[in-house]
């Protein structure tokens, strides 16, 4: 059964789901890519495996994400593991902004005329992804605003500036975009005269947009060194450069990938002239993480930076005490597997010979490569077009030169055709099944890596909750973390962790 939204964010609720992680560890750890090579089947409990294997192709592509093909014969230890799922993922745990929202009467989202939304897309190129986005945010910002009384919003890695020029240009609020990279901030600042100069023709034509835009935003871009090592002092330095002297302001980050989340958090924590953050985090695998072996220590092994090459003097998990002493593994291989999107797995037949053909591929080349080739460790495949899982064949030629293996190493056509049909075919079920229940974990880690944030903002005495801003099924980091310093205590926990910040609100609106 899925937690009560009310306690889904408690400190009793999270060691939960810190026991339940570790006893799921030996799943977590284990790739797909070595099921061959370390026999992960025989780690499968065995009823589990007879359960598993009683199903089609399609039933366990579906199975992450489908609970009409769980079964109530099955032996109740995989019975109650996907009840844990269910209770801990994040879609069951998080209340929903616009649920909220629409509760006490409030719009969430701008009823945008059609024409404009066309002049928008075109003048900043946003696809359908970053529109949905930006259409919720930017009331949601400008609302945050009003309730902690400034009218300031930082967007820290603003990129090409679609959140900042419509953030500035549809709400009263005075917007600072930071980006470390100098063509990312001469492009938010090309794109912010693109749209005044379409909106400018739309009203010349007498449409009315006054409820909608201006045409004098309030807007600046510097542009600053990002990195997971920045700094509250950092901060405010581009903050002076932007000659905007004021306190005050709603720090935000929209896919702020790897360590650079737990830095825009710890730097909101020190840094008294935010007053509230909004962040959605991304790349959990570009994460640092300490580990038992040292624990005050990030681990960086196979890790880089999404965000710039300084390494951060914190590491990204665990952040909260509570994580910290209990520390739970988060391997590498565990924190790519909170990167996978399962509202995103809806069954087409070609998207699922994608997907399984991709995991029996790879584990069988995987096979070869230490079986025959003798050459051992981890090797990283990359995305791979449609195209390249025409065959086990024109897979293996690709991925042989992808890692740059020797002429003589690269196996003739006949062996690889009898590797797929001696190992590959006999074992593609299994391969296909231990996929199945693993992905199913993809959104309790998820749930692990940001309730640990949660808590590492409450510990610092601050107000702090999870909200589903997004559609998961369009924007896959869906969730975002809201948090205001004491004094502006808007991010509640009673009836989802909104009410206060909803009665402000309708305050304002009746005034």
């Amino acid at each position: 059964m899925a937690a009560n939204i009310n306690d889904a964010q408690t400190p009793a609720f999270l060691q939960e789901l810190i026991k339940f992680m570790k006893v799921m560890d030996w799943m977590t750890r284990n790739h797909g890519i070595r099921f061959l090579t370390e026999n992960v089947w025989d780690k499968v409990p065995p009823s589990w495996r007879d359960a598993l294997m009683q199903l089609s192709e399609e039933e366990l592509y579906r199975l992450p994400v489908d609970p009409s093909v769980r079964r109530k014969t099955w032996p109740l230890s995989l019975q109650a593991f996907f009840k844990c799922i269910d209770r801990f993922q994040l879609a069951n745990i998080v209340p929903s902004l616009q649920s909220v929202f629409k509760s006490k009467g409030l719009k969430l989202t701008q009823e945008w005329p059609e024409e404009l939304v066309a002049r928008i897309n075109r003048s900043c190129a946003m696809n359908p992804k970053k529109f949905h986005e930006v259409d919720i945010l930017c009331p949601l910002l400008e609302q945050i605003g009003r309730a902690v009384g400034c009218k300031r919003v930082i967007d820290l890695g603003c990129g090409q500036g679609y959140l900042c020029n419509i953030l500035a240009l549809c709400c009263d609020v005075e917007v600072l975009g930071i980006d470390s990279v100098a063509s990312q901030v001469a492009g938010a600042e090309r794109k912010l005269k693109n749209i005044q100069k379409d909106i400018g023709l739309m009203m010349r034509k007498g449409v009315n947009l006054d409820a909608f835009m201006s045409l004098e935003p309030t807007v600046k871009y510097v542009q600053k060194p990002i990195s997971c090592s920045m700094t509250a002092t950092d901060l405010f330095e581009a903050i002076e450069e932007s000659g905007d002297t004021k306190s005050g302001g709603v720090l935000v980050g929209l896919h702020t990938c790897g360590d650079l989340a737990a830095s825009m958090l710890r730097m909101f924590n020190a840094s008294p002239q935010v007053d509230a953050v909004l962040n959605v985090g991304c790349c959990y695998n570009l994460m640092t993480v300490a580990t038992e072996e040292n624990p005050e220590v990030a681990s960086i092994t196979n890790t880089t930076s999404g965000t710039g090459s300084h390494l951060p003097s914190q590491p990204g998990y665990p952040m909260s005490k509570l994580c910290s002493l209990a520390l739970p593994s988060l391997e590498r291989d565990t924190r790519s597997l909170a990167c996978q999107s399962v509202e995103r797995r809806h069954f087409t037949q070609a998207k699922m010979d994608r997907v399984h053909k991709s995991h029996s591929y790879r584990a069988v080349f995987q096979y070869i490569l230490e079986k025959e080739l003798a050459l051992y460790g981890r090797l990283y495949a990359g995305a791979m077009s449609q195209g390249y899982y025409d065959s086990f064949v024109v897979y293996s030629r690709e991925l042989s030169n992808r890692f740059q293996l020797p002429p003589e190493q690269h196996l003739s056509e006949e062996k690889l055709n009898y590797y797929w049909d001696t190992i590959g075919v006999p074992w593609h079920k299994q391969i296909c099944a231990f996929d199945s229940i693993r992905t199913a974990l993809a959104p309790v880690i998820e749930s692990l890596i940001l309730l640990d944030r949660v808590a590492y903002m409450r510990e610092c005495g601050h107000d702090a909750t999870l909200v589903a801003l997004f559609d998961p099924a369009i924007s896959p980091r869906f969730v975002g973390i809201l948090a205001t310093k004491p004094k502006n205590s808007i991010a509640v926990k009673d009836s989802g962790g909104f009410d206060r910040l909803s009665l402000q609100l309708q305050s304002q609106q009746s005034d």
